[in-house]
């Protein structure tokens, strides 16, 4: 008898790169660009999988404040969640969290109502001809959520509360209408000292997700925390869900960027990821903390999806689906009535974005094509305990240090990867090869950092690097780099037209040094505090520093044209930017 597909989650980890949203919906998108819906497709038992984000707002969740001990009962196991055990609260003084002594939270951020509300939605707007256009708070959506709860700005925890779907006149999206959801979220932890006194809450990651939306009605229902409910990804292609209602995801308006200011108590983090293109995220000190402004445009991500039987899939996966959790328990039984039998397992596997090796095993099977082309704008945080080998750059400062973005199926999750050797910032990517519609795959990337990081990486002394390089090993040479700016403290750069299937991006930033000048044999001289320069030394004569060892005095020229070229060794191409670029030894200019 057949029975329904069954879903499991992968959950791993991110990094960061961006995306040039100019795809033709006409060419590119098929008509059913939210889904994928594969649960009832086939006849045969067998895996269905799918590479969409999982850590998406779209992945069914609701806010909530809980007793993490209730929460996560067994000693033995201290990581597996029981549903039927959990206590909930309303605040941090009610019955429950009163006497907890640790906490976990999920806080969906409301809109703002008063000058000094913080951790909400300030505004949303758009961007269009140069224009920015102002949404217009509509409504909460859900209405109302079941584990809402009171925050406490004096422990730094967020209010509980659900999405707002806003209205921005004008800006009318694929479906018809102006109506565009926010959905952003905050992750928390929190304990108290031995003394019964509570730490402020910690925020492990902060999630943004927006969308354009349907309002549409049937059989659907309420979310409920940890991921109770409808889930937008695999199911029901909605963004967020109530009782009988669904915010259908549709494309975002064409040729539009998108604004979101959100305000916080603290900063929220040092370093995000997502997927959006031309990104630029921006901090404003406030009486309440401060604001955080996101601008960036949509991107389409290739969605890979398909369906094998047990025995047509490669011994990679099938090793992957059998592999045992610390439970002992193979991943396809994991929670399920499914047996023992591999061959006649039926379920759902949903790869995050991060498991490489499973997209790969599974492109010959789908002919390395996507299924859907999915618009998408999100955004989320990197947990502290995932930043790389450059951690001591990448957190430095209370305050957000940099963003990378892109629109790839798979990418590394955290920040970019340092590699000692070659002084270069690596970024893993993979997709399809080919789009929904049969064309090539293209690929985009955005990279904005703070100066004082790019130093802190590189040892820079003075100013940020004024060239970049950028070389794509495994994809193609159709690549255009863009240095898109050096100012206000912020360096920023793109690379768009690559192809897939699973290129490494290669980032390497240097500094041009300041051109010398020395005055030998009699040079300047002041005899009252002033300094003289005899055969390269320098001598001050009244108290002041003398170096008669080639001290050399020098200034920095002013920042030249930048410029790039292509180059060319075997299937690697290089291109290079700055002043005076030069292709690399053993490389030729193209």
């Amino acid at each position: 008898m057949k029975h329904p597909t069954r879903w499991l989650s992968f959950i791993g980890a991110l990094v960061i790169l961006g995306a040039n949203a100019n795809f033709s919906l006409a060419e590119d998108v098929k008509p059913e660009i939210i889904g994928p819906y594969l649960s009832p497709r086939h006849t045969s038992t067998g895996i269905s999988f799918v590479y969409d984000d999982f850590r998406d707002p779209r992945n069914a969740t609701a806010s909530f404040l809980a007793d993490w001990n209730t929460m996560y009962p067994d000693p033995a196991n201290p990581w597996v969640y029981n549903p039927n055990t959990v206590k909930y609260c309303t605040s941090l003084t009610d019955e429950v969290c009163s006497k907890a002594t640790k906490f976990e939270a999920v806080a969906f951020m409301p809109a703002c109502v008063g000058p000094e509300d913080n951790y909400c939605v300030e505004s949303i707007y758009a961007v269009v001809n140069e224009k920015r256009i102002d949404g217009v708070l509509k409504s909460n959506y859900p209405k109302t959520t079941l584990r809402a709860f009171k925050g406490d700005a004096k422990y730094n925890l967020a209010s509980g509360s659900t999405s707002t779907i806003w209205t921005i006149p004008g800006v009318k999206n694929a479906a018809g209408n102006e109506d565009y959801l926010i959905s952003t979220y905050l992750a928390q932890t929190g304990q108290r000292n031995p003394d019964g006194t509570l730490q402020p809450f910690k925020v492990k990651t902060m999630t943004l997700g927006f969308y354009a939306i349907n309002m549409l009605q049937g059989p659907y229902s309420d979310l409920l925390p940890n991921g109770s409910g409808i889930d937008g990804i695999t199911q029901s292609g909605c963004a967020v869900t109530e009782l009988g209602s669904c915010a259908k995801r549709s494309a975002f308006a064409e040729n539009t960027r998108y604004g979101i200011v959100l305000r916080f108590a603290t900063p929220p983090v040092s370093w995000f990821y997502g997927r959006m293109s031309r990104a630029v995220v921006d901090t404003e000190v406030k009486p309440y903390g401060l604001n955080l402004t996101v601008e960036a445009e949509p991107v389409y991500v290739p969605i890979a999806a398909g369906f094998s039987t047990w025995n047509n899939l490669p011994t990679y996966l099938q090793d992957f689906y059998q592999r045992k959790n610390n439970n002992g328990i193979g991943f396809g039984t994991d929670g399920m009535p499914v047996g023992d039998d591999p061959t006649k397992w039926d379920f759902g596997a949903n790869h995050t974005s991060d498991d490489f090796g499973s997209l790969k095993a599974w492109m010959p099977l789908v002919k390395d094509q996507a299924a859907i082309m999915s618009p998408q704008f999100f955004l989320r945080s990197v947990p502290s305990d995932s930043m790389g080998n450059l951690a001591r750059c990448f957190t430095s400062g209370n305050q957000v240090n940099g963003l990378v973005t892109s629109n790839a199926t798979a990418y590394t999750p955290g920040p970019p990867n340092f590699d000692q050797q070659a002084q270069s910032l690596d970024y893993e990517m993979a997709s399809p090869h080919y789009t929904a519609a049969g064309n090539l795959s293209k690929g985009s990337y955005d990279l904005s950092i703070r100066s004082s990081v790019a130093s802190c990486i590189y040892g820079f002394k003075d100013n940020v690097p004024i060239k970049a390089s950028i070389s794509i090993v495994g994809g193609s040479s159709d690549i255009a780099t863009e240095l898109i700016s050096n100012k206000n403290g912020w360096f920023r750069l793109g690379a768009y037209g690559f192809t897939f299937s699973q290129p490494k991006l290669r980032v390497k930033l240097t500094q041009d040094l300041p051109t010398p000048t020395q005055n030998n044999n009699g040079g300047m001289q002041n005899n009252n505090g002033g300094m003289q320069n005899n055969n390269g030394g320098m001598q001050n004569n009244n108290g002041g520093m003398q170096n008669n060892n080639g001290m050399q005095s020098s200034v920095m020229k002013p920042a030249a044209k930048t410029i790039s070229i292509k180059c060319v060794k075997g299937k690697t191409v290089k291109t290079v930017s700055g002043t005076n670029p030069k292709c690399p030894a053993g490389y030729t200019k193209k």
